[in-house]
């Protein structure tokens, strides 16, 4: 109407969209994340797995550990993790002051994780190495929870499993 000039004034232009719900988060339980890893281990998803463990033990996004080549993120490097001080370093998502580097404490789980991802490898690992090669556990992650009849998890949902422990200790 206000193209071909019968009104004047649109009065719908101050209403702004309604935002749609999400779905209802479902975290997994200790014992349910336990399964998830072993079931992932027992059909070949070692390295999955162990990516699905560093995210719930540390709190990180995906990204934040296995880089992100569109937004030119470098991923979670040994170079990063410091075992004298128990700390690891992540960059930040976005930009800005939303992307500031940041230092994070390390708690024990994972501390104990990476010394075992250490100990695996066949030499000492340079600061320039990444911790993973592979970038998704996505297939596995829903392979694993179809078979053992849970909820779709994915990798942000083991950001909230860590967020639940951390409060909960």
């Amino acid at each position: 109407a206000c193209r071909h000039g019968m009104m004047l004034d649109n009065p719908t232009k101050e209403i702004t969209r309604r935002k749609l719900s999400r779905e209802k988060l479902v975290i997994p339980t200790k014992d349910q994340f336990r399964q998830l890893l072993e079931t992932m281990r027992k059909h070949n998803g070692n390295d999955s797995a162990d990516l699905v463990e560093l995210l719930a033990y540390s709190g990180c996004r995906l990204a934040e550990v296995v880089g992100d080549r569109h937004h030119g993120k470098a991923p979670l490097l040994w170079g990063d993790v410091n075992f004298e001080l128990k700390t690891f370093t992540v960059q930040g998502k976005g930009r800005g002051d939303e992307g500031k580097t940041r230092t994070v404490p390390m708690f024990a789980p994972l501390e104990r994780l990476l010394l075992t991802f250490k100990a695996k490898l066949s030499a000492e690992p340079k600061a320039t190495d990444r911790i993973f090669s592979i970038v998704s556990a996505k297939t596995s992650i829903a392979s694993a929870c179809r078979k053992l009849g849970l909820p779709q998890y994915n990798h942000h949902v083991m950001r909230h499993f860590f967020c639940s422990n951390v409060i909960e200790a």
